[in-house]
């Protein structure tokens, strides 16, 4: 058949003329020359119609007549696909997908089917012909058997199907039990039963050696049912994954214990915080360490996210003796309110803090001076210091101490509480600011001051600010008109030296002037004080000792007029402080740079001017810039700078340590030294011959001579010219030796 095909080809010639020149003749455009011209697909020089390009010079293609060698199969040049020649120009075979149509079934290469698979098993055999019981090939989903014949008796039927279950072992069965029970030793397979094979068998005893939960017919683990036919259960070692995780039996893992205290419990969920066990074998600092689980969520019990309380756990305890936890205003370390403020007065001290309660400490100093029944706090003790109670109950801010008394203003939403002066202490003097029935023992409980019942003139509320002199108890405040009273030990002397009665009732609030308004802020000395007025000018009033009213008249001895500061920066003091006869003032013009100016006593260079004598003008000092706090203590200067406290003055603060400050530069600041790496101090408070400085870690540092007040500071050394830590609200201070901390 291929040879006649051949044959037709060449006798016909295709329907092309043959070239009409030889080839290698001249000539245009001549097909045949070898050259590829216009109008060409190709040109080989040749005549040979069985390589890539024809003697026409086309090039060959299937379907052009011409078998095209080691490309084509055939080429019948028609568009029939199925005779011998397919369209693809390869020969007609089984399998490739095309019925050959044309042949008689006995004919070689008669195809009645061709389903281009491989597979016997389907409507198609790979001979191309419909499948059919009894061509040996068992026919998917028809058939469940072919053994090649239709003979009945031989295990497979006349219609191909097996005959299993007919009771007669035929040679292709296992067993034929006569029945169709899978669950038997015969299961409808004829197939001895056996694991695995998709039949649970249920007529064996549990104890059995086949017996079987469960029979799925697979070897996954993971499943209902394990490869050895027993149902999944939590603990078989297998963590199942066919259940959703709202499921009974679902698994999050199974590692094949009953121990509760591993990566996973008994319940084949994963260890967790909360469920109950305890998770042992872990560190702390271990994803999943725990160091209890109580199984609930409460944690206002003793065990808190699986952990025991502590401090930091962000449940305040008041078992723990926490006041706070977690919160922006608590201090991490101790779970007490961050301390905002300090003030000290002689062995003793106060902190305000950020909830409006304050702390004092020592409770009550023994071994020392006989101060009979003195105590500066009789309420709830935190470490070493006592809580200060205040009737009525308020919050207490802006604190002031004075000797042996503290007073502050009172803050809380009730408007008609907040905003008054609440004072404790010792109850002689007048500190108090109103009428004590025996004026020689100590309240420590925070009482409002009482307005003058004789005086015409009140200070209004609420009040904007409370000031102290430390030495002698003399307190003032600004009221809500910007009016100066005062009260306390010292005012009648100042009193005196102002022409007013000597026999003033000093015990309650005076008006000190009364023509001046306005005042933002003040300072006290001793007989005397100076006071920033609206247009941030300093003015002062009293003794002019040691030339500390700054009016540059030395002649001058006392003014009962308040006389302007010369010398300062004009319009831009912000704070002043004071201690004994010097003043400090802090500037916070940009053109002046925050400088620090001082006028008054000067005998330990506390102004900063080096020639120790007194100021009688405002100094203002060359080496200190960007301040941003003052405080003074005796006989020292202080300012804070950049987070850093400078101090000048008498070296070690009134004791010869001439590794505190060297004493041939004391004019310049001189950096206290010995706070922790990477703390700055946040605000600076001074004691009586130290000074203190609140750091960014929330704790106190002291610098100083602390002499008969070491228990003040928990030390038995003297001076400190590095800093001392303070922190007597968070721990007991040590015993001093002297009878107790």
């Amino acid at each position: 058949m291929r040879s006649k095909w051949i044959l037709l080809i060449a006798v016909s010639g295709c329907a092309q003329e043959m070239p009409s020149l030889p080839l290698g003749s001249s000539g245009p455009n001549t097909c045949g020359d070898g050259v590829v011209q216009a109008g060409e697909p190709c040109d080989d020089g040749n005549a040979v119609e069985t390589d890539a390009c024809l003697s026409n010079c086309n090039l060959n293609a299937c379907g052009d007549g011409f078998i095209h060698v080691g490309v084509e199969d055939c080429d019948d040049a028609n568009t029939i696909d199925q005779d011998e020649c397919r369209n693809n120009c390869a020969w007609s075979i089984c399998g490739d997908g095309s019925i050959r149509l044309g042949l008689n079934p006995n004919e070689p290469g008669y195809e009645a089917c061709d389903d281009d698979n491989t597979s016997n098993n389907d409507s198609c055999t790979n001979q191309c012909r419909e499948a059919a019981c009894g061509d040996g090939y068992v026919q998917d989903g028809v058939e469940t058997c072919d053994d090649g014949n239709l003979e009945v008796g031989d295990g497979c039927n006349a219609e191909c199907q097996m005959e299993c279950g007919n009771g007669v072992l035929d040679p292709n069965e296992e067993c034929d039990d006569g029945n169709d029970n899978n669950g038997d030793g015969c299961p409808a397979s004829c197939r001895r039963a056996r694991c695995g094979d998709g039949y649970q068998r249920t007529d064996l005893g549990t104890n059995h050696v086949d017996s079987e939960e469960c029979d799925d017919g697979n070897e996954i683990n993971l499943d209902g049912c394990l490869n050895n036919c027993t149902l999944a259960r939590c603990g078989d070692g297998y963590t199942r994954t066919d259940l959703h995780s709202e499921h009974d039996d679902f698994e999050e893992c199974d590692d094949g214990n009953d121990v509760n205290s591993d990566a996973c419990p008994s319940g084949c969920l994963a260890a967790q915080c909360g469920d109950g066990f305890e998770r042992q074998g872990l560190q702390d600092g271990d994803l999943g360490y725990e160091e209890c689980d109580d199984g609930n969520d409460d944690n206002l019990d003793d065990c808190r996210n699986c952990a025991n309380p502590r401090c930091g756990d962000g449940v305040t305890d008041p078992i723990l003796g926490e006041a706070c936890d977690g919160s922006d205003t608590c201090d991490p370390n101790t779970c007490q309110p961050l301390v905002t403020e300090l003030v000290f007065g002689r062995g003793w001290g106060c902190a305000a803090r950020a909830d409006g309660s304050v702390l004092c400490w020592p409770p009550a100093p023994s071994g020392m001076i006989d101060m009979g029944e003195r105590t500066m706090a009789d309420g709830a003790p935190v470490g070493s210091t006592r809580t200060v109670n205040s009737v009525p109950a308020v919050s207490l801010v802006k604190l002031v101490a004075a000797d042996e008394n503290v007073c502050a203003l009172s803050a809380g939403e009730d408007p008609t509480l907040s905003g008054q002066v609440y004072c404790w202490g010792q109850m002689d003097g007048g500190a108090l600011g109103r009428v004590v029935e025996n004026p020689y023992g100590y309240d420590p409980v925070a009482k409002p001051i009482s307005q003058h019942p004789d005086r015409e003139v009140q200070f209004s509320t609420p009040i904007r600010s409370v000031h102290a002199y430390p030495n002698d108890a003399q307190f003032c405040l600004i009221d809500a008109g910007g009016r100066i009273f005062c009260w306390g030990f010292s005012v009648p002397e100042f009193w005196s030296g102002l022409n007013r009665d000597d026999d003033i009732y000093y015990d309650l609030p005076e008006l000190l002037l009364p023509d001046e308004t306005g005042v933002k802020s003040l300072a006290i000395s001793n007989n005397g004080l100076c006071f920033i007025n609206t247009d941030d000018r300093v003015f002062c009033i009293g003794s002019n000792e040691s030339g500390k009213l700054g009016s540059g008249d030395d002649a001058l001895v006392f003014s009962s007029v308040a006389v302007a500061v010369q010398g300062l920066p004009n319009n831009a003091i912000v704070k002043i402080a004071a201690q004994e006869n010097t003043y400090c003032a802090l500037s916070s013009d940009q053109r002046n740079d925050q400088r620090v100016s001082c006028w008054g006593a000067n005998q330990y260079r506390q102004v900063g001017n080096f020639n120790r004598q007194q100021q009688a003008t405002a100094f203002i000092h060359p080496n200190i810039n960007q301040a941003t706090g003052i405080a003074l203590t005796y006989p020292a200067s202080c300012a804070l700078r950049l987070g850093q406290m400078f101090c000048w003055g008498a070296p070690g603060f009134g004791q010869e340590v001439r590794n505190m400050m060297n004493v041939n530069t004391v004019n310049l600041p001189v950096q206290m030294e010995g706070l922790p790496e990477n703390v700055e101090l946040r605000s600076i408070h001074p004691g009586d011959t130290w000074i203190c400085g609140l750091g960014s870690n929330h704790r106190a540092y002291c610098w100083g001579n602390a002499n008969e007040n070491r228990r003040l500071f928990g030390t038995d050394e003297d001076v400190y010219t590095t800093a001392v830590e303070l922190y007597p609200w968070s721990t007991p201070l040590p015993d001093d030796g002297m009878g107790g901390p």
